[in-house]
């Protein structure tokens, strides 16, 4: 089971559009997930500009896909090492650091084991615990041998960049979105928001889903231009088998889904990928491991956490919400 928007973007009920420019929504499939695009400015750049995205959403679906088999990362893995374009070594760079950062609390070598549990297919299930076991002796971001762009991998491994791949589209979305002329746009990428220039009438206004009530907000944040809020959450998509629940975020440790006592981590910066990376990472750490790393780290992000007992956000944030708050402070 999926469900989608973790991140939902509140259009005119609650933001209002301004009068002194057009918009223009479109939604479109691609990267296995519903994407919302939205541009303003003159009638004559917002059309040119969704039709940008929507082309450039296409090209990095087929450069990145896992389950493309004419992709670049789908080379990779098949023969162990490739030659790979310029843009996709510098996203394995990307992805690589993020890893040393996370001390591989967010991994991209666990291809081999996300196939096992079916999370790239239509049927999920729990894998043969001793297949797993195999499967996690070949992973591990060290392994990895990364030359410009020359990438050679481990036997038994395969790269899977989708922890990544849509907060870093999302930056090259509203990147061709604005080289297409518009003045603004904001876009959620299955639930990965950006935003580009401000929202006329106010800042841009993102709503966090409630992990326990699906129809519900659990706050609402409020964005400026040039920032991403990026989430991730064991509800988002899981199955259940045997009366227990798997969810798709994989623990790099023990190939088993994380057991984590967080519910969501958003995760605010102005750099998306690092922010998808993160979202990931931190919902793995749980709770107080995610605090100490933001508490490190806190020139490079903000955060939401939700937890069975409430929500904890970091001070930099502006948010609205029907919950207790606890606004959480950074280690002296």
């Amino acid at each position: 089971m999926k469900r989608i928007a973790a991140l939902l973007l509140l259009f005119a009920t609650l933001a209002g559009c301004g009068a002194q420019n057009e918009s223009e929504t479109r939604t479109v499939f691609a990267m296995d997930t519903v994407m919302t695009l939205t541009a303003y400015g003159a009638p004559s750049a917002t059309g040119s500009a969704l039709d940008a995205a929507e082309a450039e959403l296409s090209r990095l679906d087929r450069l990145l896909s896992v389950t493309d088999s004419g992709s670049e990362i789908s080379a990779v893995n098949r023969s162990g090492s490739a030659a790979v374009s310029e843009e996709t070594g510098a996203l394995i760079a990307s992805a690589l650091e993020a890893s040393r950062l996370t001390a591989g609390a967010y991994d991209p070598t666990l291809g081999r084991i996300s196939e096992a549990w079916g999370f790239h297919a239509d049927t999920q299930h729990v894998p043969d615990p001793g297949l797993l076991a195999d499967l996690l002796s070949a992973c591990g971001y060290e392994r990895v041998a990364l030359d410009g762009a020359s990438v050679e991998i481990g036997d038994g491994m395969a790269l899977d960049l989708g922890g990544i791949a849509k907060g870093y589209a999302a930056e090259r979305v509203l990147s061709v979105m604005g080289d297409a002329g518009v003045d603004s746009a904001v876009i959620s990428l299955g639930g990965n928001v950006g935003t580009l220039g401000q929202k006329p009438g106010g800042p841009w206004r993102v709503a966090i889903e409630d992990p326990d009530r699906g129809d519900e907000y659990a706050g609402i944040l409020a964005l400026p231009g040039g920032m991403y809020a990026i989430t991730s959450g064991a509800y988002e998509r899981f199955f259940e088998e045997d009366g227990r629940i798997y969810h798709h975020i994989l623990d790099p440790k023990t190939g088993f889904p994380a057991e984590s006592d967080l519910q969501s981590v958003t995760i605010v910066s102005s750099d998306g990928t690092l922010a998808d990376a993160l979202s990931t990472a931190l919902f793995v750490m749980g709770f107080d491991a995610a605090v100490e790393f933001w508490s490190n780290h806190s020139d490079l992000f903000q955060m939401v956490l939700i937890t069975a007992d409430g929500m904890y956000v970091t001070p930099e944030l502006e948010i609205e919400s029907g919950r207790d708050v606890t606004v959480l402070e950074a280690a002296p």
